[in-house]
Order: structure tokens, then C-alpha cells, then sequence
């Protein structure tokens, strides 16, 4: 079944902006939902917590052409407005980590915290307000949080205007 949703690609971008939820009918887990809950935490706590995987959600690691400059762009946008961005991967080489954070700083996505969540420490549950990963839907999660960054560069437009 096609959701009538394009490939990641050039095209993708001017998709998402076309593309509304306004007309999805509520319920506790569909897009409209998720996008509203984190714009009220937003609203409350003025920063989320992104948690993103490093292979194939920012970076082509089986070098198959996959192009995640528009993952890139949007954690850059989430950094201006000071979320917290959360590198989380399964790699536990040292010197791999270490690389995978210069690439992130490269693109100026410093992560703030690597393996670990900001507000869960100590278990061994991850906390993200959103998660961006290749295999836990990262269109899905790229779609709402690219409506969240468009709601607080407005609210932040807002602010500076007054």
C-alpha cells in the first residue's frame, strides 16, 4: 500500500510543506497528535530532546547513495534552537564514536549527550521527545519534527518581533 508519500529526495521537501495533518482524526498515536503534544512541550519547556541514530539516518554507511542532508539540515535547526540532540548508536568502538561525533560537529550537530539520555540516567530506557532512526520510522519522525521547527522558529519570529 502507497501512502502517496515520495522517497527521500529532492522532491521530499516541497511534499512535506504541502502536505498537512490538519484533517487526520485524533487519536493518541497518529501524526496530528504527536505534532500537537510536542508543540505543548515545547510551549512548556521551551526545548525537546531529539535522540538520532548515526547509520543511515544521518550518514550513508553501506554507501547504497542515500542522501540525509535533509536529516542533517533539520538536527542543524533543532540545534539553533537549543533542543537537546542525543546521538544514540549501537556502535560501541570507541574510536568509531569518536569519529561518528566529529562527523556530527563537521555539520554542526553536536550531540549532547552520546548513548545517554538527558533526563533518564541511570536506566537503561533512552528518553527523547522524538527520535529520529532509519529503523524506527524516520519519515514519519522527519515529518513531525519538521512541523515542530516550523512552529518554534515562529514562536521564536513571534517573540523577536515584540
Amino acid at each position: 500500500m502507497n501512502c502517496g508519500c515520495p522517497n527521500f529526495g529532492s522532491d521530499y521537501k516541497e511534499w512535506v510543506e504541502k502536505n498537512s495533518v490538519k484533517d487526520i482524526e485524533l487519536h493518541p498515536f497518529n501524526t496530528k497528535s504527536c505534532i500537537n503534544r510536542l508543540k505543548s512541550e515545547y510551549d512548556k519547556y521551551k526545548k525537546l530532546v531529539i535522540g538520532f541514530d548515526f547509520d543511515n539516518t544521518i550518514f550513508d554507511m553501506h554507501n547504497t547513495g542515500g542522501d540525509y542532508s535533509m536529516v542533517i539540515s533539520l538536527l542543524q535547526e533543532c540545534k539553533k534552537l537549543g533542543f537537546i540532540l542525543c546521538l544514540y548508536t549501537a556502535d560501541l568502538r570507541e574510536d568509531w564514536i569518536e569519529w561518528k561525533v566529529k562527523y556530527c560537529k563537521h555539520f554542526k550537530i553536536d550531540p549532547d549527550y552520546i548513548n545517554e539520555s538527558p533526563l533518564l540516567s541511570g536506566t537503561k530506557k533512552p528518553f527523547f521527545n522524538l527520535l529520529l532512526d532509519d529503523r524506527a520510522g524516520l519519515e514519519s519522525a522527519y515529518i513531525i519534527l519538521h512541523n515542530i521547527v516550523t512552529y518554534a522558529n515562529s514562536k521564536f519570529d513571534q517573540s523577536e518581533s515584540e
